[in-house]
């Protein structure tokens, strides 16, 4: 795959990661992924599982800032980010992937949904592939930033992330740098910022159930 995986977790729902990292070996055998957490697990991951700790878990008002430090340290101008308990349920479809995502992302790029989230939003269909189609979100659509598994420009997530952990304002009783409130505050910061945000209707490359990660 032309896209490298990332992994983030927090040692709160760690236990989670066990069954995500053994589904997404079953369903994409080596693949190669790497885990930001904060303490090491204590179950066996799969071997193309690489586990690198981002220190103490401080909690989740932190989360964006320890993400933003990992991330800013990676070689990959685009890559996939996916969280611990985004448990695959069938084969990532590479081939969509590859044969799709990288004419379409570049530096104007937020992120690319390979996920069905997106599709609910408003948005156009820029290319008809017959069983599925290519869309781009509208400039003004709910969720311009969204914690799913998507391609992510390196530079627009860095600039997400620190916008959310240096904020000084709260969104409903979300704090700065927690993981709902990087979605919800950069969401309305991102309405109208003339960036792209690609996705695909109808047949999505990664299907998956999720169901923890609002307890972190």
């Amino acid at each position: 795959m032309k896209y490298k995986v990332y992994i983030t977790a927090s040692d709160k729902v760690l236990w989670a990661l066990e069954h995500t990292s053994k589904a997404f070996d079953e369903h994409c055998p080596g693949v190669d992924v790497v885990v930001f957490g904060y303490s090491k697990p204590e179950f066996e991951l799969p071997e193309s599982f690489k586990f690198i700790s981002m220190g103490i878990d401080r909690g989740v008002d932190y989360w964006a800032e320890d993400i933003y430090n990992a991330f800013l340290n990676i070689k990959d101008d685009f890559f996939i980010w996916s969280i611990e308990d985004y448990e695959f349920n069938k084969p990532l479809d590479f081939d969509m992937i590859n044969a799709h995502c990288e004419k379409y992302i570049d530096e104007k790029t937020n992120w690319f949904g390979l996920s069905a989230g997106p599709s609910k939003r408003d948005h156009s269909v820029v290319e008809d592939c017959g069983e599925y189609q290519i869309i781009e979100l509208s400039q003004n659509a709910d969720y311009r930033v969204a914690v799913q598994f998507n391609i992510w420009n390196k530079a627009r997530v860095l600039h997400y992330l620190k916008m959310s952990f240096e904020s000084k304002t709260d969104v409903w009783k979300y704090r700065p740098g927690s993981p709902w409130h990087f979605e919800l505050f950069c969401s309305e910061k991102a309405r109208n910022d003339g960036y792209n945000i690609y996705a695909f209707n109808g047949k999505v490359p990664a299907s998956y159930g999720d169901g923890v990660s609002v307890n972190r």
